[in-house]
């Protein structure tokens, strides 16, 4: 999952927009990105009011003219050019946030560093790398997208990553979830008498964060990792799951979580008659989402408190469970003027007081999500999951046999357009990769990848917008995306940023 919201940077002349069928398929791809993930994963978790709150916003936001444009955005702040690099060690954690300037969810950062700069200047130090400027700290660091936060403690240690758009209490959480206390500036074992659940979590959902095991066996030790066997799926949820050998029929082992082969079948019987043939070269994936969910699960009902004689089903259960990890998220009114001030000209005009709640609720909406997103896929990461390998190894020949990652495999930077034909930008965009296909043969490859065609890969590499461009480096590791028209120059600087000439 990446956000709740859909953008199709469709072109809003005076007095509206240019075609409704841009709007339609941007809606569309949105309910189709997700048909996967609500109808066999989370179905249920989130608050449907909220959801349809967020929809309304949306649409709103277009009646008003909102195009979500990327642009020369922000200043770098200062010092930051002189700062230390963390991983140098040093008396104080570190935070080390990479954005860029086009990037409007990095921009929104920029209070959120000064803010913590202010408020922990004697206990936490804050770096921050334009990646734009400073590529080499991104290959450095190993930056897939931007914003990236990677946290460390007072020896330099990185203590784990977060992506997108964070809080200020996001971040202090993290820091306390991985041991490190900023109000006291503990870290290490003296950490452990400190509290480490989510602090945006209702003291009746309190979950503890299991720390990694440092008491596995040999043959565990051994074991490869799916992300290191198989890199091009190194960015998914079961990137830490090892390939071991389980019993007939077990495809999947997380303590108590066990996941047969009659289960992944019973959700491709389940799915459309038309749908079938793609899910079943894609059980992989259907694996992954059927993992979460159960892993989730389990999570929200080890934290549950009823009340007495209480019953509560298990997406009840889920539901509480998430709705508490995302209850602590608020959005201040700085990232609020931030976002209006950086999109005004995008909102027709319109004075901050009129859009001020719509941009709260978009805001929200995001941060909620990502939040959410980063708190299942810490939870995913954390347990102890096998995988039964052969069963993998034929499921990846599969998984891997479309378009864009073979594309990734070539060894070549790459840029994929996922879109439509009938979607005005997707449109636009089409003589523009006709003409880079050409251009770059040799040093790039450029590739249109028509959404209807190509459901579950869309799904699968979180596209919820048209069109939508994604950049990979010669390893096949997403260095940058961006949802709308992108102009030719502006894709070749991107590709020259990446080192293709």
């Amino acid at each position: 999952m990446n956000d709740w919201l859909p953008f199709c940077d469709c072109p809003a002349p005076a007095g509206g927009f240019s075609s409704a069928l841009g709007l339609a398929l941007a809606l569309g791809l949105f309910m189709l990105g997700h048909w996967l993930w609500w109808k066999f994963a989370m179905k249920g978790w989130l608050n449907m009011t909220l959801m349809m709150k967020i929809f309304a916003v949306v649409v709103l936001m277009f009646a008003v003219g909102l195009v979500v444009a990327m642009k020369d955005l922000g200043e770098k702040d200062p010092g930051d050019a002189s700062a230390i690099d963390a991983s140098n060690g040093g008396p104080l954690p570190r935070l080390v946030s990479l954005g860029g300037g086009k990037c409007i969810p990095c921009v929104m950062m920029d209070p959120i560093r000064k803010e913590l700069r202010a408020e922990y200047a004697n206990r936490l130090q804050v770096v921050y790398h334009d990646v734009g400027q400073e590529r080499e700290a991104g290959e450095q660091y190993g930056i897939r997208i931007i914003p990236t936060l990677i946290y460390f403690d007072a020896q330099g240690k990185e203590l784990g990553r977060t992506e997108g758009f964070q809080t200020k209490q996001q971040i202090i959480t993290s820091f306390a979830k991985w041991g490190v206390d900023l109000n006291q500036a503990v870290t290490g074992n003296d950490a452990k008498a400190l509290s480490t659940s989510d602090v945006s979590t209702p003291a009746e959902y309190q979950v503890q964060f299991a720390a990694a095991t440092a008491t596995q066996s040999t043959t565990s030790e051994q074991a490869m990792l799916l992300g290191e066997a198989y890199p091009l799926l190194g960015d998914g949820p079961l990137a830490k799951a090892r390939l071991t050998s389980l019993p007939e029929g077990q495809l999947m082992q997380a303590g108590d979580v066990i996941i047969q082969a009659t289960d992944v079948k019973a959700m491709v019987d389940d799915a459309p008659p038309n749908m079938q043939p793609r899910l079943k070269r894609n059980q992989l994936y259907l694996l992954e989402q059927l993992a979460t969910q159960r892993l989730v699960t389990a999570k929200a009902k080890s934290a549950l408190v009823k009340k007495p004689g209480e019953k509560v089903t298990d997406q009840e259960a889920i539901q509480r469970y998430l709705q508490s990890v995302a209850a602590g998220v608020k959005v201040s009114d700085p990232e609020i003027l931030q976002f209006y001030q950086s999109n005004s000209a995008m909102l027709g005009g319109a004075p901050l007081a009129e859009v001020k709640e719509q941009i709260m609720q978009y805001l929200l909406g995001q941060a909620q999500q990502t939040h959410v997103d980063q708190h299942i896929q810490t939870l995913v990461h954390q347990a102890d999951i096998q995988l039964d390998e052969q069963w993998t190894k034929a499921q990846v020949q599969t998984a891997l046999d479309n378009p864009v990652d073979r594309i990734r495999a070539g060894g070549q930077p790459s840029m994929i357009d996922f879109g439509s034909h009938g979607c005005g930008p997707c449109d636009m965009m089409t003589p523009i990769l006709e003409r880079l296909a050409k251009s770059y043969v040799g040093r790039a490859e450029i590739l249109f990848v028509p959404v209807a065609e190509h459901q579950i890969l869309a799904a699968r590499f979180g596209v919820q917008g048209i069109p939508t461009q994604i950049f990979f480096d010669a390893q096949g590791r997403e260095v940058f995306r961006h949802t709308g028209f992108l102009s030719q120059d502006k894709i070749e600087a991107q590709l020259a940023q990446m080192g293709v000439r």
